[in-house]
């Protein structure tokens, strides 16, 4: 073999490096090809787990527990110490929130002795959904007195046990809300225009005044001079052009709007018969039609 010239040995070395460089990337695909495909194994599985756990790590939510308990056991407390007749009588109620105009389970119970007071109260635990809130009504019914509750108290669900304490507070009776507005009149009395007259009849001398508002009289007083029987003040409220109470020393009287007696205090711890009360409904009826005689007639236009 002869000596290659320096042209015959370049195109010779160009001809083998291709073909190193060709057989060089096989070789390396071979070795690279199973790490690759591990890793893209690998990979799959990390975002399989990543997707089944929430965004924010935590454990999804669990459903909330079923109802155990039967009854609930409680208290009912008065925050205000006023005397309970024999007649009083506790109601306790379970109420659904979004439906509490009606009853899972109610109890009607008489009271006695001191509060609080207990109850059970049973209901059937398939009525509960754990989803939604649950409260405990009482309320105390003593003749024309309620007392209610000023707090919800939450039973069952949204962590909430079987047992209640409940605390009551007094509503003003009717009789008390009329004695508030009947004082109310006469204190802004002096605020109204003021009427006034006399007369004298059977020896008894009579003078009285009388306070309008509006053209309506609203309020009166009629002092009774007896001589030596001594002197008698009695004042009187009214509303709608009708009776609405009586002062007469201690004496409280006053009508609702159909004449109907809701407040009748003797000042003695008592009440007056019906046939007083009737006839200071009639007194208070003269002096209002004594009064508006004297109104002054409405101006013309």
């Amino acid at each position: 073999m002869g000596v290659l010239s320096p042209r015959s040995v370049l195109r010779y070395v160009s001809l083998i490096k291709p073909t190193q460089l060709f057989l060089e990337g096989v070789l390396m695909r071979k070795l690279f090809a199973p790490a690759l495909v591990g890793l893209l194994v690998l990979g799959g599985c990390k975002s399989s787990d990543q997707s089944s756990t929430p965004a924010n790590g935590s454990s999804p939510a669990t459903a909330p527990a079923a109802v155990q308990a039967t009854s609930i056991s409680g208290t009912v407390a008065l925050r205000d110490q006023i005397p309970l007749g024999a007649e009083a009588k506790l109601t306790v109620r379970l109420v659904d929130l979004s439906q509490p105009e009606i009853a899972i389970a109610e109890k009607v119970q008489p009271v006695a002795g001191n509060p609080p007071f207990q109850f059970t109260l049973d209901f059937d635990p398939a009525k509960i959904d754990p989803n939604h809130t649950y409260v405990i009504e009482a309320m105390l019914v003593d003749g024309d007195r309620r007392f209610m509750p000023a707090l919800n108290s939450p039973v069952l669900t949204g962590g909430n046990g079987a047992t209640a304490q409940v605390v009551l507070n007094a509503e003003a009776t009717p009789g008390e809300k009329l004695k508030e507005e009947i004082n109310k009149v006469r204190s802004n009395s002096g605020g109204m225009k003021r009427i006034e007259g006399s007369y004298l009849n059977d020896q008894v001398s009579v003078a009285w005044d009388a306070f309008v508002s509006e053209g309506h009289v609203r309020f009166a007083r009629v002092i009774t001079d007896r001589g030596e029987a001594g002197r008698s003040t009695v004042q009187y409220a009214f509303k709608d052009d009708r009776p609405l109470g009586v002062i007469a020393g201690s004496t409280r009287i006053g009508w609702d709007e159909s004449g109907a007696a809701i407040l009748n205090e003797d000042g003695k711890g008592g009440q007056l018969d019906d046939a007083a009360v009737k006839a200071y409904q009639e007194e208070a009826a003269r002096t209002l039609k004594m009064a508006q005689e004297k109104l002054p007639s409405p101006k013309r236009p």
